[in-house]
C-alpha cells in the first residue's frame, strides 16, 4: 500500500517543476528555436510552437501544457509515465529552475544545405552514369527537376506514386519557408506545394507561394495524398 507520505512527496515536486520555462526544456534535449519566428521550435517530434505554458504541435493537431506534459511528449517513445517525468524534472533543475546537466544526447547543429554550383556542360555525364551505372529508370530522372512538396513521407511517396511526374519531397511538416527552398528554385526546380487539405496545410501554402511566386498549389483532394491513394486502392 502506498503511504500518504508518498503522494505528498510527489505533489511537492510537482508543484517544484510545474513553471519550468518550456524554452529552457526544449534546449535541454537539443531543440533548436526558429531564427524568424520566436514561439516556433524544431524538435525530434518535429515543429512545436509554444505559448507560454502551452505547447502545440500544428501538423499532427498534439500539444498540452507544462513542463511535465512537454517532457512525456518528448521522449514518449521511451514509455515516461507522469511520476517519473516529475522526478527527472526534479533531479535535473534547481529551485531557480536553471539546467544542472543533461544525459538525453543533444541533436547535432543543423546545417544549412549548400548546393554546387549548377554545370550544364556535366548533366549528360551525370545521366548517363545514373541510366546505365546505377540503373535509374531514365524517366525518373528526368522528373527529379519536378518536386512535389508534401508534410510527411508516406504522403510524398503516394503523391510520386500518383503523379510519377513528379519527384515527392517530404518537408516534416507545414513549413512555409525551408532553407533550401531558394536553391532549388535558383536552379530552375519546378516546385508543387502539396500540403494537407486542411487549414494548417491551407495557411502554410499560402505563405509559402507568398514568398516564393514560381511555386504552384497542388491540393490533394482528400485529407492528404496517402487518403487519396487509399481511396483508389479500396
Amino acid at each position: 500500500m502506498i503511504s500518504n507520505n508518498f503522494f505528498e512527496e510527489i505533489r511537492e515536486k510537482v508543484d517544484a517543476v510545474r513553471d519550468i520555462e518550456l524554452g529552457t526544456l526544449l534546449q535541454c534535449f537539443g531543440s533548436i528555436k526558429d531564427h524568424q519566428d520566436r514561439a516556433k521550435w524544431h524538435t525530434r517530434q518535429g515543429i512545436i510552437f509554444l505559448n507560454g505554458s502551452k505547447f502545440m504541435n500544428l501538423p499532427r493537431g498534439t500539444g498540452g501544457g507544462g513542463a511535465i506534459n512537454l517532457l512525456i511528449y518528448l521522449i514518449y517513445l521511451q514509455g515516461i509515465g507522469f511520476k517519473d517525468a516529475v522526478l527527472w524534472l526534479y533531479n535535473h533543475f534547481s529551485s531557480s529552475f536553471v539546467q544542472k546537466t543533461c544525459p538525453i544526447n543533444s541533436y547535432p547543429a543543423k546545417q544549412r544545405l549548400k548546393l554546387p554550383q549548377k554545370e550544364c556542360k556535366k548533366l549528360p555525364q551525370v545521366m548517363r552514369y545514373l541510366i546505365k551505372s546505377r540503373c535509374l529508370p531514365e524517366e525518373f530522372i528526368k522528373n527529379v527537376r519536378e518536386m512535389a512538396l508534401c508534410e510527411s513521407a508516406v504522403d510524398a511517396v503516394s503523391c510520386a506514386v500518383l503523379y510519377p511526374e513528379y519527384t515527392g519531397i517530404s518537408t516534416s511538416g507545414a513549413t512555409a519557408n525551408r532553407v533550401w527552398l531558394q536553391k532549388f528554385i535558383a536552379n530552375g526546380c519546378k516546385i508543387y506545394c502539396g500540403f494537407d487539405a486542411d487549414e494548417t496545410g491551407d495557411i502554410m501554402a499560402n505563405k509559402m507561394i507568398e514568398q516564393y511566386p514560381s511555386i504552384k498549389r497542388l491540393r490533394p483532394p482528400k485529407h492528404d495524398w496517402n487518403e487519396v491513394l487509399q481511396s483508389i486502392a479500396s
